[in-house]
């Protein structure tokens, strides 16, 4: 007790450190897993991260609804004018053109149309070009086009099936600014169609002609971190156990090689799971529990079908190819063969015997005297002589004494006659050894009768079809949770009973 006291008490302080560090590293691990979520939802998400701002928009037949009403805002900064490089995003020239005219003409009186007139040309022309952008240059667009296109349609002709260049043609206008108002229409613009104008861009090329992405830059410092990590932890598995080696303790941990892998990068989950659970912040082996029975129950049944089924099938085979009979000529066949050789049934049958006198029978003593004596007062009391001598004096406790008398004897009697028989006596055990030699090649005879063997064979065949219909069938309808469940508590009952558990040798303790 004291050396195993002492051995917990050193082992605390190691445990908690290794459960600090498996926290630290939990939190690299989660931050890294994060700029990963991040990275693969940039391009997706790219007008978000841009504006900042969360605004659902449905297109219906002539008509389109925004969610809510003004867009909501989100972020306080643009994400993208830090980011965009690392993809390779540049604002596209058409568009950054479209809003500077439109600056321009903020800062001059648009009912001055000597001034005006030219901007809202540039404008007219500027849209048709911004309209028929190349899908090649521009990737990711054609959702903030379409957008765009609707909310202009309806704004000029209250429906969004109303062609977009021309609205637009419409809506640059001087004209259409003086009766509609500057201030009015501007304001719509800025709204609802400069966020979508900001969101399009050209994102370049590498030298094989895919987008450029630099995040293998801010991922580098992350994967060499983990793959260092591994390897120094792998190292020190392989020299704590005598039977590991390093190329062992890699596939021992081998859920850690998705954390320094440059591709696949979302599979980086699962590490993080699993260092989740060993740094203790949530337990995973419900979920596992669950999983497996899922995973189990979803074949178990068949498989038991299929295993019984085909066991039954097999000795129904056997039985029809007159492997009975074989068995029984065989038996014997050696019957004959093992005169000369140890008896090993008989020699079982002695030490059960043996065991039973010497150890049993005195120890059942009180209760076999007990069960002698109720059984001979109660033959006794139905005796008409004995009836009679009941009427005479002093016969009353007659049957008490006698049922003790001979219950006690008759016990004695039994046991030293067993007790006789085991002792060692040669002539006797030549005797017995026969008896059961010639018992067992007389009934092997016996049954070797073509009569017997077809109706031995008809017996347990039928037997067998029966088991089949009335005991596997219903093992389809087992509840297979219950059967989980039982066998959840009986191995948790046999680890509460196992007080060390046989693990890998470790070098510490040689």
């Amino acid at each position: 007790m004291t050396a195993t006291l002492t051995l917990q008490s050193k082992s605390k302080p190691k445990s908690r450190l290794n459960l600090w560090y498996e926290k630290i590293m939990v939190i690299v691990i989660l931050l890294n897993y994060l700029l990963v979520l991040f990275d693969l939802s940039y391009i997706p998400f790219h007008d978000f991260w841009q504006l900042g701002q969360i605004q659902l928009n449905y297109n219906i037949p002539n008509s389109s609804i925004n969610f809510p009403t003004h867009p909501l805002k989100v972020l306080p900064f643009r994400v993208t004018d830090q980011y965009d490089w690392i993809k390779g995003i540049e604002p596209y020239q058409t568009t950054v053109d479209y809003l500077n005219k439109v600056n321009q003409l903020k800062q001059i009186d648009a009912e001055k149309t000597e001034d005006s007139e030219e901007i809202f040309a540039d404008l007219r022309n500027l849209t048709a070009e911004m309209l028929q952008l190349n899908s090649l240059e521009v990737v990711h667009q054609n959702r903030s086009l379409e957008i765009i296109n609707n909310r202009m349609s309806q704004h000029i002709y209250g429906s969004n099936q109303a062609s977009a260049e021309a609205a637009f043609r419409v809506f640059w206008s001087s004209d259409y600014f003086q009766q509609q108002g500057i201030s009015q229409e501007l304001e719509f613009f800025e709204q609802q169609i400069s966020p979508l104008m900001q969101t399009l861009y050209f994102r370049s090329l590498d030298g094989n002609g895919q987008p450029i992405d630099y995040f293998y830059l801010l991922d580098l410092p992350f994967i060499t971190f983990f793959f260092l990590e591994f390897l120094w932890r792998t190292r020190l598995i392989s020299r704590h156990y005598l039977a590991v080696t390093w190329t062992d303790a890699m596939f021992w941990r081998w859920y850690d090689v998705f954390l320094f892998l440059p591709f696949w990068r979302f599979l980086r989950i699962i590490p993080l799971m699993i260092r989740l659970n060993h740094a203790k912040f949530f337990n995973l082996k419900t979920i596992q529990r669950q999983f497996s029975q899922g995973f189990v129950s979803s074949f178990a049944e068949d498989l038991v079908q299929v295993v019984v089924i085909r066991v039954i099938n097999q000795i129904q085979s056997s039985i029809g190819q007159g492997d009975i009979q074989k068995f029984i000529k065989q038996r014997y066949q050696q019957n004959h063969l093992l005169d000369n050789q140890r008896n090993e049934i008989a020699e079982i049958l002695k030490i059960i015997f043996q065991t039973t006198v010497h150890k049993v029978l005195p120890k059942i003593k009180p209760d076999a005297e007990a069960l002698l004596k109720y059984n001979f007062e109660k033959a006794l009391a139905k005796s008409a002589m004995y009836q009679s001598l009941q009427k005479w004096p002093g016969m009353k406790n007659l049957e008490n004494q006698m049922g003790e008398q001979f219950s006690s004897h008759f016990y004695q009697a039994f046991s030293e006659t067993l007790i006789q028989m085991t002792k060692e006596d040669a002539k006797a055990n030549r005797l017995f050894e026969r008896l059961l030699q010639t018992f067992n090649q007389e009934l092997s005879k016996e049954l070797q009768g073509k009569e017997r063997i077809n109706q031995l064979e008809s017996l347990v065949t039928e037997f067998l079809e029966e088991f089949k219909i009335n005991y596997v069938k219903p093992l389809s309808a087992e509840d297979l949770e219950v059967i989980f469940e039982q066998t959840r508590i009986l191995r948790e009952q046999g680890r509460d009973l196992t007080l060390v558990e046989p693990t890998l040798i470790r070098r510490s303790d040689i």
